[in-house]
Protein backbone atom coordinates (compact mmCIF):
# COMPACT_ATOMS: atom_id res chain seq x y z
CA UNK A 1 0.00 0.00 0.00
CA UNK A 2 1.52 3.31 -1.09
CA UNK A 3 1.28 6.49 0.96
CA UNK A 4 -1.41 8.92 -0.25
CA UNK A 5 -1.98 11.20 2.79
CA UNK A 6 0.86 13.39 4.08
CA UNK A 7 0.37 15.22 7.40
CA UNK A 8 1.82 18.70 7.88
CA UNK A 9 2.49 20.96 10.81
CA UNK A 10 -0.67 23.09 10.70
CA UNK A 11 -0.34 26.38 8.84
CA UNK A 12 -2.89 29.19 8.65
CA UNK A 13 -4.05 29.64 5.01
CA UNK A 14 -7.16 31.69 5.80
CA UNK A 15 -8.27 34.14 3.10
CA UNK A 16 -7.91 37.80 3.96
CA UNK A 17 -11.03 38.79 2.01
CA UNK A 18 -14.50 37.82 3.25
CA UNK A 19 -17.88 37.35 1.65
CA UNK A 20 -16.69 35.94 -1.69
CA UNK A 21 -14.80 32.99 -3.11
CA UNK A 22 -11.06 33.48 -2.76
CA UNK A 23 -8.07 31.57 -4.15
CA UNK A 24 -5.98 29.89 -1.48
CA UNK A 25 -2.41 29.17 -2.63
CA UNK A 26 -0.70 26.14 -1.08
CA UNK A 27 2.35 25.75 -3.33
CA UNK A 28 4.63 26.96 -0.54
CA UNK A 29 3.54 24.06 1.66
CA UNK A 30 2.72 21.10 -0.60
CA UNK A 31 4.68 19.53 -3.47
CA UNK A 32 3.92 19.45 -7.18
CA UNK A 33 1.63 16.53 -7.92
CA UNK A 34 -0.50 17.02 -4.81
CA UNK A 35 -4.15 16.28 -5.54
CA UNK A 36 -5.86 17.84 -2.55
CA UNK A 37 -5.65 19.20 0.97
CA UNK A 38 -7.10 18.39 4.39
CA UNK A 39 -8.14 21.39 6.43
CA UNK A 40 -9.11 22.30 9.99
CA UNK A 41 -11.77 25.03 10.04
CA UNK A 42 -12.21 27.03 13.26
CA UNK A 43 -14.89 29.62 14.02
CA UNK A 44 -13.27 31.86 16.62
CA UNK A 45 -16.43 33.96 17.00
CA UNK A 46 -17.84 32.87 20.36
CA UNK A 47 -21.20 34.60 19.82
CA UNK A 48 -22.23 33.94 16.21
CA UNK A 49 -22.47 31.10 13.72
CA UNK A 50 -20.49 31.91 10.56
CA UNK A 51 -20.88 30.74 6.97
CA UNK A 52 -17.95 29.11 5.16
CA UNK A 53 -17.30 26.72 2.27
CA UNK A 54 -14.60 25.06 0.17
CA UNK A 55 -14.26 24.08 -3.47
CA UNK A 56 -11.58 23.01 -5.91
CA UNK A 57 -10.09 25.83 -7.99
CA UNK A 58 -12.00 25.85 -11.27
CA UNK A 59 -15.23 24.52 -9.74
CA UNK A 60 -18.58 26.20 -10.20
CA UNK A 61 -19.98 24.67 -6.99
CA UNK A 62 -21.44 27.36 -4.75
CA UNK A 63 -22.61 25.82 -1.47
CA UNK A 64 -22.22 28.55 1.14
CA UNK A 65 -25.43 28.43 3.12
CA UNK A 66 -24.34 25.99 5.85
CA UNK A 67 -22.53 27.45 8.81
CA UNK A 68 -19.78 26.82 11.28
CA UNK A 69 -21.24 26.91 14.78
CA UNK A 70 -20.07 29.67 17.08
CA UNK A 71 -16.89 28.77 18.94
CA UNK A 72 -16.74 25.45 17.04
CA UNK A 73 -14.40 23.60 14.73
CA UNK A 74 -14.85 21.32 11.74
CA UNK A 75 -12.67 19.54 9.18
CA UNK A 76 -12.59 19.70 5.38
CA UNK A 77 -11.05 17.88 2.41
CA UNK A 78 -10.93 19.41 -1.04
CA UNK A 79 -9.01 19.16 -4.31
CA UNK A 80 -6.34 21.53 -5.60
CA UNK A 81 -5.57 22.45 -9.18
CA UNK A 82 -2.22 22.07 -10.98
CA UNK A 83 -0.99 25.26 -9.30
CA UNK A 84 -1.88 23.78 -5.89
CA UNK A 85 -4.71 26.19 -5.22
CA UNK A 86 -8.24 25.71 -3.88
CA UNK A 87 -10.96 28.24 -3.16
CA UNK A 88 -12.54 29.17 0.16
CA UNK A 89 -15.48 31.32 1.23
CA UNK A 90 -15.58 32.77 4.74
CA UNK A 91 -18.21 35.13 6.11
CA UNK A 92 -15.79 36.94 8.44
CA UNK A 93 -12.14 36.72 9.40
CA UNK A 94 -13.23 34.96 12.59
CA UNK A 95 -13.29 31.79 10.45
CA UNK A 96 -9.77 30.39 10.29
CA UNK A 97 -8.62 27.68 7.89
CA UNK A 98 -5.56 25.61 8.77
CA UNK A 99 -3.80 23.35 6.27
CA UNK A 100 -3.11 20.06 8.09
CA UNK A 101 -2.28 17.56 5.32
CA UNK A 102 -2.14 17.03 1.58
CA UNK A 103 -2.95 14.09 -0.68
CA UNK A 104 -1.23 12.56 -3.67
CA UNK A 105 -2.05 10.08 -6.44
CA UNK A 106 -4.05 7.60 -4.34
CA UNK A 107 -6.70 10.29 -3.71
CA UNK A 108 -8.79 11.85 -6.49
CA UNK A 109 -10.92 14.98 -6.20
CA UNK A 110 -13.58 16.13 -8.62
CA UNK A 111 -13.67 19.69 -9.92
CA UNK A 112 -17.43 19.76 -9.42
CA UNK A 113 -18.84 17.44 -6.78
CA UNK A 114 -21.42 14.77 -7.64
CA UNK A 115 -24.77 15.13 -5.89
CA UNK A 116 -25.47 11.80 -4.12
CA UNK A 117 -28.26 13.12 -1.90
CA UNK A 118 -31.04 10.81 -0.76
CA UNK A 119 -34.71 11.01 -1.64
CA UNK A 120 -35.63 8.42 0.98
CA UNK A 121 -35.78 9.75 4.52
CA UNK A 122 -35.53 8.26 8.00
CA UNK A 123 -34.02 4.96 6.83
CA UNK A 124 -30.55 3.72 5.99
CA UNK A 125 -30.33 3.84 2.19
CA UNK A 126 -27.65 2.61 -0.21
CA UNK A 127 -25.58 5.23 -2.04
CA UNK A 128 -23.87 3.74 -5.10
CA UNK A 129 -20.69 5.58 -6.15
CA UNK A 130 -19.22 2.93 -8.48
CA UNK A 131 -19.62 5.06 -11.60
CA UNK A 132 -17.97 8.15 -10.13
CA UNK A 133 -15.36 6.38 -7.95
CA UNK A 134 -14.13 3.23 -9.70
CA UNK A 135 -11.85 0.97 -7.60
CA UNK A 136 -12.36 3.18 -4.55
CA UNK A 137 -11.78 1.87 -1.03
CA UNK A 138 -12.92 5.13 0.53
CA UNK A 139 -15.13 8.09 -0.34
CA UNK A 140 -14.95 11.79 0.53
CA UNK A 141 -18.26 13.57 1.09
CA UNK A 142 -19.37 17.11 1.75
CA UNK A 143 -22.43 17.24 4.04
CA UNK A 144 -24.53 20.31 3.39
CA UNK A 145 -27.82 21.55 4.82
CA UNK A 146 -30.12 23.96 2.99
CA UNK A 147 -32.16 24.60 6.15
CA UNK A 148 -30.92 25.90 9.48
CA UNK A 149 -32.41 22.92 11.30
CA UNK A 150 -31.06 20.32 13.71
CA UNK A 151 -31.89 17.00 12.07
CA UNK A 152 -30.51 13.49 12.19
CA UNK A 153 -28.05 12.36 9.53
CA UNK A 154 -25.64 9.46 9.24
CA UNK A 155 -23.14 7.80 6.91
CA UNK A 156 -21.66 4.33 7.18
CA UNK A 157 -19.81 1.78 5.09
CA UNK A 158 -22.12 -0.63 3.28
CA UNK A 159 -22.34 -3.78 5.41
CA UNK A 160 -21.86 -1.93 8.69
CA UNK A 161 -24.23 -2.34 11.60
CA UNK A 162 -23.24 1.04 13.10
CA UNK A 163 -26.33 3.15 13.76
CA UNK A 164 -25.22 6.69 14.55
CA UNK A 165 -27.86 9.12 13.27
CA UNK A 166 -27.30 12.17 15.46
CA UNK A 167 -28.39 15.74 14.91
CA UNK A 168 -26.38 18.22 12.89
CA UNK A 169 -27.05 21.33 10.85
CA UNK A 170 -23.51 22.47 10.10
CA UNK A 171 -21.14 22.08 7.17
CA UNK A 172 -18.97 18.94 7.33
CA UNK A 173 -16.63 16.84 5.24
CA UNK A 174 -16.31 13.10 5.79
CA UNK A 175 -13.75 10.45 4.76
CA UNK A 176 -15.20 6.95 5.17
CA UNK A 177 -14.88 3.48 3.70
CA UNK A 178 -17.01 1.87 1.01
CA UNK A 179 -17.52 -1.78 0.15
CA UNK A 180 -15.93 -3.54 -2.83
CA UNK A 181 -18.62 -2.19 -5.17
CA UNK A 182 -18.13 1.41 -3.96
CA UNK A 183 -21.33 1.56 -1.94
CA UNK A 184 -22.07 3.22 1.39
CA UNK A 185 -25.30 3.86 3.28
CA UNK A 186 -26.75 7.21 4.24
CA UNK A 187 -29.49 8.39 6.54
CA UNK A 188 -31.31 11.74 6.52
CA UNK A 189 -34.23 12.90 8.60
CA UNK A 190 -35.35 15.16 5.76
CA UNK A 191 -34.27 16.03 2.25
CA UNK A 192 -32.95 19.37 3.51
CA UNK A 193 -29.65 17.53 4.07
CA UNK A 194 -27.50 16.79 1.03
CA UNK A 195 -24.52 14.51 0.38
CA UNK A 196 -21.99 15.61 -2.26
CA UNK A 197 -19.23 13.25 -3.40
CA UNK A 198 -16.13 15.46 -3.68
CA UNK A 199 -13.51 12.74 -4.09
CA UNK A 200 -12.43 9.18 -3.44
CA UNK A 201 -9.51 7.08 -2.18
CA UNK A 202 -7.98 4.16 -4.10
CA UNK A 203 -4.74 3.64 -2.17
CA UNK A 204 -2.98 4.60 1.03
CA UNK A 205 -5.87 4.10 3.45
CA UNK A 206 -7.86 1.36 5.17
CA UNK A 207 -11.38 1.60 6.55
CA UNK A 208 -13.44 -0.17 9.19
CA UNK A 209 -16.78 -1.80 8.51
CA UNK A 210 -17.83 -1.16 12.11
CA UNK A 211 -15.96 1.70 13.73
CA UNK A 212 -14.43 1.11 17.19
CA UNK A 213 -14.69 3.82 19.84
CA UNK A 214 -11.16 5.23 20.29
CA UNK A 215 -11.86 8.41 22.19
CA UNK A 216 -10.86 9.83 25.59
CA UNK A 217 -12.47 8.50 28.74
CA UNK A 218 -11.60 11.37 31.10
CA UNK A 219 -12.87 14.94 30.81
CA UNK A 220 -10.88 18.18 30.54
CA UNK A 221 -7.43 16.70 29.98
CA UNK A 222 -5.57 15.54 26.90
CA UNK A 223 -5.23 11.76 26.87
CA UNK A 224 -2.84 9.70 24.76
CA UNK A 225 -4.98 7.29 22.72
CA UNK A 226 -3.18 4.25 21.30
CA UNK A 227 -4.58 3.14 17.93
CA UNK A 228 -1.69 0.88 16.92
CA UNK A 229 -3.82 -2.28 17.03
CA UNK A 230 -6.71 -0.81 15.06
CA UNK A 231 -4.57 1.33 12.72
CA UNK A 232 -1.15 -0.29 12.15
CA UNK A 233 1.39 1.88 10.31
CA UNK A 234 -1.07 4.80 10.30
CA UNK A 235 0.03 8.41 9.80
CA UNK A 236 -3.49 9.87 10.02
CA UNK A 237 -6.77 8.80 11.62
CA UNK A 238 -10.33 9.48 10.40
CA UNK A 239 -12.99 9.87 13.08
CA UNK A 240 -16.71 10.32 13.50
CA UNK A 241 -17.57 12.44 16.55
CA UNK A 242 -20.82 11.59 18.33
CA UNK A 243 -22.21 13.73 21.17
CA UNK A 244 -25.15 12.53 23.24
CA UNK A 245 -26.10 16.08 24.25
CA UNK A 246 -24.90 19.34 22.80
CA UNK A 247 -22.95 21.52 22.55
CA UNK A 248 -19.75 20.11 24.03
CA UNK A 249 -16.10 20.79 23.43
CA UNK A 250 -13.61 18.34 21.95
CA UNK A 251 -10.09 18.36 20.52
CA UNK A 252 -7.81 16.01 18.61
CA UNK A 253 -4.13 16.56 17.92
CA UNK A 254 -0.96 14.60 17.26
CA UNK A 255 0.77 15.73 20.46
CA UNK A 256 1.55 18.89 22.41
CA UNK A 257 3.61 20.27 19.52
CA UNK A 258 0.32 20.90 17.71
CA UNK A 259 -2.16 23.74 18.45
CA UNK A 260 -4.62 23.40 21.34
CA UNK A 261 -7.97 23.86 19.54
CA UNK A 262 -10.58 22.82 22.12
CA UNK A 263 -13.95 23.99 20.81
CA UNK A 264 -17.55 22.92 20.28
CA UNK A 265 -19.06 20.05 18.37
CA UNK A 266 -22.83 19.99 17.81
CA UNK A 267 -24.08 16.41 18.22
CA UNK A 268 -22.45 15.01 15.12
CA UNK A 269 -19.15 15.74 13.41
CA UNK A 270 -16.19 14.22 11.64
CA UNK A 271 -12.48 14.78 12.11
CA UNK A 272 -9.07 14.01 10.62
CA UNK A 273 -5.94 13.99 12.75
CA UNK A 274 -2.28 13.12 12.46
CA UNK A 275 -0.91 10.46 14.81
CA UNK A 276 2.68 9.80 15.87
CA UNK A 277 4.89 6.95 14.64
CA UNK A 278 3.38 4.67 17.30
CA UNK A 279 -0.16 5.46 16.10
CA UNK A 280 -0.91 7.51 19.21
CA UNK A 281 -2.89 10.76 19.10
CA UNK A 282 -4.12 13.04 21.88
CA UNK A 283 -7.83 13.58 22.51
CA UNK A 284 -9.70 15.85 24.88
CA UNK A 285 -13.40 16.18 25.79
CA UNK A 286 -15.27 18.31 28.28
CA UNK A 287 -17.77 15.54 29.17
CA UNK A 288 -17.55 11.78 28.89
CA UNK A 289 -20.66 11.48 26.71
CA UNK A 290 -18.58 12.39 23.62
CA UNK A 291 -17.34 9.44 21.55
CA UNK A 292 -14.67 9.27 18.84
CA UNK A 293 -15.34 6.41 16.40
CA UNK A 294 -12.39 5.36 14.24
CA UNK A 295 -13.72 5.11 10.67
CA UNK A 296 -10.36 4.43 9.07
CA UNK A 297 -6.77 5.53 8.75
CA UNK A 298 -4.13 6.63 6.24
CA UNK A 299 -0.99 4.55 6.05
CA UNK A 300 2.60 5.69 5.77
CA UNK A 301 5.02 4.80 3.02
CA UNK A 302 6.01 1.12 2.94
CA UNK A 303 9.51 0.39 4.23
CA UNK A 304 12.15 0.63 1.55
CA UNK A 305 14.87 -1.93 0.87
CA UNK A 306 17.98 -1.93 3.05
CA UNK A 307 21.51 -2.06 1.71
CA UNK A 308 25.00 -2.04 3.21
CA UNK A 309 27.86 -0.09 1.65
CA UNK A 310 30.96 -2.29 1.97
CA UNK A 311 34.66 -1.42 1.80
CA UNK A 312 36.26 -0.65 -1.54
CA UNK A 313 38.85 -3.14 -2.85
CA UNK A 314 41.53 -3.24 -5.58
CA UNK A 315 42.38 0.36 -4.87
CA UNK A 316 44.91 1.80 -7.33
CA UNK A 317 46.07 5.30 -8.13
CA UNK A 318 43.34 5.79 -10.76
CA UNK A 319 40.63 3.22 -9.95
CA UNK A 320 38.91 1.16 -7.26
CA UNK A 321 36.16 -1.44 -6.96
CA UNK A 322 33.07 -0.48 -4.94
CA UNK A 323 30.76 -2.99 -3.23
CA UNK A 324 27.20 -2.86 -1.84
CA UNK A 325 25.24 -5.74 -0.28
CA UNK A 326 21.45 -6.03 -0.35
CA UNK A 327 20.44 -6.84 3.23
CA UNK A 328 16.65 -6.79 2.70
CA UNK A 329 14.84 -6.47 -0.63
CA UNK A 330 11.37 -6.34 1.03
CA UNK A 331 10.33 -9.18 -1.25
CA UNK A 332 10.87 -7.21 -4.46
CA UNK A 333 13.48 -7.10 -7.20
CA UNK A 334 15.95 -4.22 -6.91
CA UNK A 335 18.14 -2.15 -9.18
CA UNK A 336 21.39 -1.07 -7.51
CA UNK A 337 24.26 1.28 -8.35
CA UNK A 338 26.94 3.36 -6.63
CA UNK A 339 27.30 7.10 -6.38
CA UNK A 340 30.69 8.65 -5.62
CA UNK A 341 32.81 11.82 -5.64
CA UNK A 342 35.41 13.69 -3.60
CA UNK A 343 32.72 14.91 -1.15
CA UNK A 344 29.48 13.60 0.30
CA UNK A 345 27.66 15.60 -2.34
CA UNK A 346 28.58 12.64 -4.58
CA UNK A 347 27.33 13.35 -8.11
CA UNK A 348 29.02 10.64 -10.21
CA UNK A 349 26.97 7.46 -10.71
CA UNK A 350 27.83 3.98 -11.91
CA UNK A 351 25.40 2.14 -14.23
CA UNK A 352 22.36 0.49 -12.63
CA UNK A 353 22.63 -3.29 -12.10
CA UNK A 354 19.23 -4.96 -12.30
CA UNK A 355 17.72 -8.11 -10.82
CA UNK A 356 19.20 -7.87 -7.33
CA UNK A 357 17.82 -9.53 -4.19
CA UNK A 358 18.63 -10.06 -0.52
CA UNK A 359 22.28 -11.12 0.06
CA UNK A 360 23.41 -10.15 -3.45
CA UNK A 361 26.64 -8.14 -3.53
CA UNK A 362 27.00 -5.55 -6.28
CA UNK A 363 30.62 -4.84 -7.29
CA UNK A 364 31.51 -2.06 -9.72
CA UNK A 365 34.91 -0.70 -10.74
CA UNK A 366 35.27 3.05 -11.13
CA UNK A 367 38.13 4.48 -13.21
CA UNK A 368 39.75 7.79 -14.16
CA UNK A 369 40.26 8.69 -10.50
CA UNK A 370 42.94 11.10 -9.32
CA UNK A 371 46.02 9.72 -7.50
CA UNK A 372 46.38 10.10 -3.75
CA UNK A 373 42.82 11.44 -3.39
CA UNK A 374 40.06 10.73 -0.85
CA UNK A 375 36.76 9.58 -2.40
CA UNK A 376 33.33 9.12 -0.79
CA UNK A 377 30.86 6.54 -2.07
CA UNK A 378 27.64 4.75 -1.16
CA UNK A 379 25.18 2.31 -2.66
CA UNK A 380 21.77 3.32 -4.01
CA UNK A 381 18.84 0.93 -4.51
CA UNK A 382 15.35 1.27 -5.93
CA UNK A 383 12.53 -1.12 -6.78
CA UNK A 384 12.52 -2.29 -10.39
CA UNK A 385 8.72 -2.12 -10.61
CA UNK A 386 8.71 1.58 -9.78
CA UNK A 387 7.38 1.19 -6.22
CA UNK A 388 8.46 4.24 -4.17
CA UNK A 389 11.26 3.40 -1.77
CA UNK A 390 14.69 4.49 -3.06
CA UNK A 391 17.32 4.15 -0.34
CA UNK A 392 21.00 4.94 0.08
CA UNK A 393 23.64 3.01 1.95
CA UNK A 394 25.86 4.65 4.53
CA UNK A 395 28.79 6.74 3.36
CA UNK A 396 32.11 4.93 2.94
CA UNK A 397 35.45 6.21 1.69
CA UNK A 398 38.82 5.22 0.27
CA UNK A 399 42.02 6.99 -0.80
CA UNK A 400 43.63 6.21 -4.14
CA UNK A 401 47.30 5.25 -4.19
CA UNK A 402 49.93 7.78 -5.24
CA UNK A 403 50.57 7.66 -9.00
CA UNK A 404 53.94 7.40 -10.76
CA UNK A 405 56.21 10.48 -10.60
CA UNK A 406 58.14 12.00 -13.47
CA UNK A 407 60.40 15.04 -13.85
CA UNK A 408 60.32 17.34 -16.88
CA UNK A 409 63.92 18.26 -17.69
CA UNK A 410 65.42 21.12 -19.65
CA UNK A 411 65.20 21.10 -23.41
CA UNK A 412 68.43 20.62 -25.37
CA UNK A 413 69.52 20.89 -28.99
CA UNK A 414 67.47 24.03 -29.42
CA UNK A 415 67.49 25.40 -32.99
CA UNK A 416 65.36 27.84 -34.96
CA UNK A 417 62.84 25.15 -35.88
CA UNK A 418 63.39 22.24 -33.46
CA UNK A 419 64.37 21.18 -29.92
CA UNK A 420 64.85 17.99 -27.91
CA UNK A 421 62.51 17.51 -24.91
CA UNK A 422 63.42 15.24 -22.01
CA UNK A 423 61.52 13.65 -19.06
CA UNK A 424 62.93 11.36 -16.38
CA UNK A 425 60.89 8.64 -14.57
CA UNK A 426 61.52 9.17 -10.85
CA UNK A 427 59.21 6.39 -9.51
CA UNK A 428 57.28 3.90 -11.61
CA UNK A 429 55.50 2.41 -8.54
CA UNK A 430 56.57 -1.02 -9.70
CA UNK A 431 54.74 -0.83 -13.03
CA UNK A 432 55.76 -0.34 -16.66
CA UNK A 433 55.01 3.12 -18.08
CA UNK A 434 54.42 4.74 -21.45
CA UNK A 435 55.74 8.29 -21.62
CA UNK A 436 55.38 11.20 -24.08
CA UNK A 437 55.56 14.99 -24.15
CA UNK A 438 52.90 17.69 -24.53
CA UNK A 439 54.00 21.04 -26.04
CA UNK A 440 52.67 24.26 -27.52
CA UNK A 441 52.92 28.04 -27.40
CA UNK A 442 50.77 28.21 -24.22
CA UNK A 443 50.11 26.00 -21.20
CA UNK A 444 47.15 24.63 -23.11
CA UNK A 445 49.86 22.72 -25.04
CA UNK A 446 47.83 21.10 -27.82
CA UNK A 447 50.50 18.95 -29.49
CA UNK A 448 51.80 15.54 -28.39
CA UNK A 449 54.82 13.44 -29.23
CA UNK A 450 54.38 9.70 -29.82
CA UNK A 451 54.17 7.43 -26.77
CA UNK A 452 57.40 5.65 -25.81
CA UNK A 453 56.64 2.33 -24.11
CA UNK A 454 58.45 0.14 -21.60
CA UNK A 455 59.76 2.84 -19.30
CA UNK A 456 60.78 2.39 -15.65
CA UNK A 457 62.34 4.30 -12.74
CA UNK A 458 65.44 6.35 -13.80
CA UNK A 459 64.72 6.05 -17.51
CA UNK A 460 65.06 9.34 -19.42
CA UNK A 461 62.78 9.82 -22.41
CA UNK A 462 64.16 12.18 -25.06
CA UNK A 463 62.10 13.28 -28.05
CA UNK A 464 62.90 15.85 -30.76
CA UNK A 465 60.09 18.10 -31.95
CA UNK A 466 60.36 19.87 -35.30
CA UNK A 467 58.58 22.47 -37.43
CA UNK A 468 58.78 25.06 -34.65
CA UNK A 469 58.52 28.83 -35.22
CA UNK A 470 61.75 30.87 -34.95
CA UNK A 471 62.17 33.11 -31.94
CA UNK A 472 59.03 31.70 -30.28
CA UNK A 473 58.56 30.60 -26.64
CA UNK A 474 57.23 27.07 -26.20
CA UNK A 475 55.84 25.30 -23.12
CA UNK A 476 56.24 21.54 -22.61
CA UNK A 477 55.83 18.80 -20.02
CA UNK A 478 56.11 15.04 -19.72
CA UNK A 479 53.06 12.72 -19.49
CA UNK A 480 53.11 9.15 -18.20
CA UNK A 481 50.51 6.36 -17.98
CA UNK A 482 50.65 2.74 -16.83
CA UNK A 483 50.83 0.38 -19.77
CA UNK A 484 48.41 -2.06 -18.13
Amino acid sequence: MAQSFYPLTPVDVSPAITGSWQDVACAAYIPAGATGVLLHIVNEDTANHRTYSLRKKGSTDDRVQSTARKDAHHYGAIGVDANREFQAYIETTDVKIYLIAYTQSGVTFFTNAHDKSLTTTQAWTTIDCSTQAPNAVGLIFELYSVADLFQDIGLRKKGSTDNRVHNTRHHNWVILGCNETQQIEGYVESTDHHFYLVGYVTDGAAFKTNAPDKGPTVADVYQDIDCSVEAPEAVMLFFEIAVVSSPHKYALRKDNTRPDIFRDCVYHGWAMVECDSSQIYQGKIDQTNIDFFLLGYATGAPPGPTIETQDATDIQFDQATLHTKVTDDQGKTLTVRHTYAKTTAYGVNTPWQEGKHTDDVISQTVTELEPDTLYHFRGEATYEDGTPGTVYGADNQFTTLPGPTIQTQDATGIKSDQATLATKVLDDKGKTLSVRHNYGETTEYGKNTPWQEGKHTNDVISQTVTELEPETEYHFRGEAIYED
